[in-house]
């Protein structure tokens, strides 16, 4: 029968300290069978569960099992994402993303090119941000404003060439074709996803190039894109009738289309010849977007667990750099903070790739050492809370831990991961909180009830 040692211990964490203080305390020993902590959960092996629970207050350890094992985080990553954003950029910052028209303008001609000069905003027409809609209508608003009429060259984008990178290691080819695997562009636009209605293949937005292949064979997975390709395949089944979201391979492409027909609308016509200026360049500002501040951007990649989001706010966390980059001037900065790192292996800010290792104790210490942090109240106000809001919303519903748990959640095939905060009456964190699991093979809903059984048995 597998058993947990279950002690209370002072977990030897490296928070501070340049090397291991190892203290414990035995103040209760007792072996208590795997099945009391999992109920109906048999078959999971104690080497792929890792638990860790602290008093804040006291610093006594509640429960520490596996605590120094790396193991699969999934989305628990993104709280290491708004930990190293927060720890570095004011939540009051906002993406400006500037429209202009390059050229020289006279009688309503426009002998030039409009240019978006993209910053990475993975916000840009967003359904989780209504009140930023309408980039299109402002831009061809102003345009009319300013007399354009008619432009001789055509849309084109300019970014940082750190922005435009391949997706991260360790997402599967299954992952591209649905929204959650939406990858991070330097041109986003509706979070990269569109609408695919079948028999007619019609995508809303459009999407430039994309084609549907019907697929035959009773194994054919309903939909499946690889990476890179512009070709949907559906089964039998799935192409005769019906619409599904599916993740926009080019959203660059897709912009560029909807401001050519908002444009066309307005009566501007755009001839889409090649203009070069060899010469100094004319630039006449069209259009300024502010995208909403990374307080709520945050808020909205841990509530809603938004993976583009994610990846946008780990280079926003180091401008100028690269996805590989910003991941180890990310490492670098816990380890700076006296954090153990030796075990981690990050390789995302969303945390979709399955070569993502964290452990318990090195999540514990981020989320202690975020505590003495300026934006602290925006870090813990993002969390989705129990049985309130966000991917928590149906957990610990009707017990005495509704809204007092400040969790993220993360799940995956066989992982599901809880970390964060326990709150007191006043809404102030009285417990750091990290479960993980990996590996299981019951029912998802059984390990969530069993986990909910956990920690009512240890935070009450």
């Amino acid at each position: 029968m597998l058993v947990i040692s279950n002690f209370v211990m002072i977990k030897n964490r490296k928070l501070h300290m340049p090397r291991y203080i190892l203290t414990v305390i035995f103040f209760a020993v007792s072996l208590l069978s795997y099945g009391q902590y999992f109920t109906h959960i048999d078959d999971i092996n104690v080497d792929s569960a890792g638990i860790y629970i602290e008093d804040i207050a006291t610093g006594e350890v509640i429960l520490d099992v596996n605590g120094e094992k790396p193991l699969i985080p999934a989305s628990i990553t993104k709280v290491v994402t708004a930990a190293t954003l927060l720890s570095n950029v004011s939540p009051l910052h906002s993406f400006v993303t500037d429209v202009v028209a390059v050229g020289n303008l006279t009688d309503g001609l426009l002998d030039g090119n409009i240019v978006v000069r993209a910053v990475g905003d993975p916000t840009v027409e967003s359904r989780f941000f209504p009140d930023n809609l309408g980039f299109a209508d402002s831009v061809a608003s102003n345009m009319t404003r300013l007399g354009i009429e008619k432009i001789t060259g055509d849309i084109l984008f300019e970014y940082p060439e750190c922005l435009e990178k391949p997706s991260p290691q360790g997402w599967l080819d299954e992952d591209f074709v649905w929204p959650y695997g939406a990858e991070f562009h330097a041109v986003n636009y509706a979070d990269n996803r569109f609408r695919l209605s079948m028999p007619g293949a019609v995508c809303s937005p459009q999407v430039p190039g994309i084609k549907v292949k019907r697929v035959k064979g009773a194994k054919a997975p309903v939909c499946f894109r690889e990476k890179g390709s512009m070709t949907v395949e559906l089964n039998r089944k799935a192409a005769r009738r019906g619409s599904r979201e599916l993740a926009n391979p080019v959203p660059e492409s897709t912009l560029r289309a909807v401001m050519t027909d908002m444009l066309a609308g307005s009566g501007i016509e755009i001839v889409g010849s090649k203009v070069v200026f060899p010469d100094k360049e004319i630039a006449m500002l069209v259009y300024s977007h502010t995208s909403p501040m990374i307080y709520d951007i945050v808020r909205i990649m841990m509530q809603h667990s938004h993976n583009l989001i994610a990846e946008g706010m780990l280079l926003a966390s180091y401008p100028g750099c690269q996805r590989t980059e910003a991941v180890r001037h990310e490492v670098e900065r816990w380890n700076d903070c006296g954090i153990d790192v030796s075990d981690i292996s990050i390789e995302d800010g969303s945390g979709l790739s399955r070569s993502n290792r964290i452990t318990p104790y090195f999540m514990a210490d981020v989320l202690a050492q975020m505590q003495e942090c300026p934006y602290f109240g925006h870090f813990l106000d993002s969390f989705p809370v129990s049985g309130v809001s966000g991917t928590l919303k149906r957990f610990m519903c009707g017990t005495p831990l509704e809204g007092r748990l400040a969790l993220k959640t993360g799940s995956m095939n066989g992982v599901q991961c809880y970390a964060g905060y326990m709150l007191d009456q006043s809404g102030e964190p009285s417990h750091i909180v990290v479960v993980m699991l990996n590996g299981f093979r019951e029912s998802r809903g059984a390990i969530k009830k069993s986990v909910e059984k956990l920690l009512l048995e240890k935070l009450l």
